[in-house]
């Protein structure tokens, strides 16, 4: 009789081991988004790998604001030109939309940034940077 399992505990088993995996899935994506939007290696705007001068590691130090490809800082600056009204290239893909865009890309950078920093965070963060 001490071998018969009440069905309401495995159940429970069955369903904190199901908790555990997907908290485990959210963590490990929370996880990649924080370390990978810091990674040099890697342009934050589209992800193209970036030239390195050796370094081989997401270990390097983060000197501006925002790594970008020749091609997005060269789309970034004109964005910046277009919103102090300064003359920009005309190009095609250069329209209202394209300003929501940029605009809106840097919303979610402001945003992650501020995540990031969260408070509630607290030591996950520094775990992530390690």
């Amino acid at each position: 009789m001490s071998k018969i399992r009440d069905l309401s505990t495995i159940l429970e088993d069955r369903r904190r081991k199901e908790q555990l995996k997907l908290n485990t899935q959210r963590v490990d994506s929370l996880r990649r988004v924080l370390q990978c939007s810091l990674c040099c290696l890697r342009c934050t705007m589209c992800g193209a790998p970036m030239e390195t001068q050796g370094n081989s590691a997401c270990e390097c130090s983060v000197m501006e604001a925002f790594i970008l490809c020749p091609g997005c800082r060269a789309e970034f600056e004109d964005y910046a030109k277009a919103v102090k009204e300064e003359p920009i290239e005309t190009l095609f893909w250069h329209n209202e939309d394209w300003k929501r865009f940029w605009s809106a890309w840097l919303a979610y950078q402001e945003a992650l940034f501020a995540f990031r920093k969260s408070t509630r965070l607290g030591g996950f963060s520094d775990n992530v940077n390690k």
